[in-house]
């Protein structure tokens, strides 16, 4: 594959996977089962009082991890005085030090080489060399800001915990339930932890998108007035490309602001609504598929070089369909999926919907280079300098998110985003700048005024298009010596 294209694919492959994750902070546990020698586990970024970017003005301003959980033990073990549920809430910096490699645990430990144990068992409390407390969480020396919270049973096998968890710092932090007992199978967890950050509960890590998207829909009110102006000004002039910008102006308008009602929904609430969230994902879908169109339009000369799309219609709309339905599944299930990590089933998705992007934008560039060389042999000026306009345009585009491509693949492969989580939502808001940008360019190439016409479709009486030397339909265009 040519370096070129090989670009191209890896920043497609980035622009089809950037999309923000399905966090909660307000985590409900419906009689789930723990079982033994595994954890439940929570992470989220939270601000604290003194360096959140928002504190809303009200006395219950605070910043906390509220827990509110129910056990169910085993009857058999209700009455067993080691039978012990552990709850236990820290920094990101302490994760490290859960848990002990079984090389380090002592002589008593038993395990796999290379195992990682998380249970201190009866003979390792004996021997005293990592922990002492039988069947809790084991933390290795070095731990300094773990609380936990040990829970016993009553004797109906039901134990209950209330505790608030303030946070000092800001940073990512871990809530670890456990239950370490080898003679139990599994217990069921019920209640629910908030996670409240200062401003309301949004995960501080995506705080930045509530911000981004607000100012994103005015932009694009800002964008839609304005050309909404130009319109109605000239709306003699106006051709069918520009009513298609119109389109596409109007689903970045939708899609922007039920993005940030999404994040205003979730701070407020706690929980994403699916309404809101599955809206908001289907008109993302569309806005990227109708953007990708008419890029594909716009250098095909549609509306100004040849008044339709003739054969081609029916291969760009189902390649269309094709890119809105595979995005929209691909997004949905990245979305519903907490890890950041790339699942197979996700690269499975992913891989189609990379093709078929690397499909629209190889279109795109190859019916530019024959639109371009076919104005500049017909010497064509005023369209020829507005198609090379357009194509110094979307190869910035590809060499910007090329370049973008490879700093956020280092940041998804290093610990980057941890250490700089209060700019994550840079790394993928990155992506609707750079469709913003593209389509402002678009609309200052296509802006409607007096002189539109001039770059509108005229055929040209006695020009046959089935003689066109690249077959390109350019019906509008004279092959020299023709008067």
């Amino acid at each position: 594959m040519p370096r070129s294209s090989y670009a191209l694919v890896m920043a497609l492959a980035m622009l089809a996977t950037s999309t923000q994750q399905a966090l909660a902070a307000v985590n409900t546990y419906n009689a789930e089962k723990l079982e033994n020698n595994f954890l439940m586990f929570r992470k989220n970024a939270m601000y604290a009082m003194s360096d959140a970017p928002y504190v809303i003005a009200s006395e219950n301003a605070r910043s906390v991890i509220e827990i509110s959980l129910k056990f169910n033990v085993p009857p058999e073990l209700a009455a067993d005085p080691n039978t012990l549920v552990q709850v236990s809430a820290f920094p990101a910096e302490d994760y490290k030090y859960l848990g002990i490699n079984v090389e380090d645990a002592g002589s008593s430990a038993e395990g796999s080489p290379g195992e990682r144990l998380y249970c201190c068992s009866e003979s390792m409390a004996a021997e005293g060399a990592v922990c002492t407390v039988p069947h809790s969480l084991i933390f290795s020396p070095g731990a300094h800001d773990v609380v936990s919270w040990d829970v016993m049973p009553d004797g109906e096998g039901e134990a209950r915990l209330f505790r608030t968890y303030t946070i000092e710092k800001k940073g990512f932090y871990y809530l670890v339930i456990n239950f370490c007992n080898p003679t139990s199978s599994e217990i069921e967890v019920t209640g629910e932890t908030r996670w409240v950050n200062p401003y309301g509960f949004l995960p501080a890590e995506v705080y930045g998108f509530l911000g981004f998207y607000f100012y994103m829909s005015i932009a694009y009110v800002v964008a839609s007035m304005v050309w909404t102006y130009l319109c109605g000004r000239h709306w003699r002039e106006l051709h069918q490309l520009q009513n298609c910008i119109s389109v596409v102006l109007a689903f970045g308008l939708l899609e922007s602001f039920l993005r940030y009602y999404d994040f205003y929904h979730f701070n407020l609430y706690g929980t994403r609504s699916k309404f809101f969230m599955f809206t908001g994902l289907f008109f993302l879908c569309v806005k990227k598929t109708v953007s990708r169109m008419l890029v594909l339009v716009v250098a095909m000369g549609f509306g100004v070089l040849r008044p339709s799309l003739g054969e081609n219609a029916n291969k760009i709309a189902a390649l269309g369909g094709a890119h809105f339905l595979l995005s929209y599944l691909h997004l949905v299930i990245t979305q519903l999926n907490h890890s950041r990590a790339l699942t197979f089933g996700g690269f499975l998705l992913e891989v189609p919907v990379v093709a078929v992007d690397f499909i629209i934008f190889m279109w795109s560039f190859s019916s530019l280079a024959v639109i371009i060389k076919s104005l500049g042999a017909r010497r064509q000026e005023t369209k020829l300098d507005l198609y090379v306009s357009f194509r110094r345009i979307l190869v910035a585009a590809v060499v910007v998110g090329c370049a973008w491509s490879v700093f956020f693949a280092y940041c998804i492969r290093t610990n980057y985003v941890d250490l700089h989580w209060q700019d994550f939502y840079k790394l993928e808001a990155f992506w609707d700048v750079l469709y913003f940008a593209v389509l402002l360019a678009i609309i200052y190439l296509w802006a409607p005024s007096a002189s539109s016409q001039r770059y509108a479709y005229d055929k040209v009486d006695g020009f046959d298009p089935r003689d066109e030397e690249y077959a390109t339909g350019l019906e509008d265009v004279k092959k020299p010596n023709e008067d």
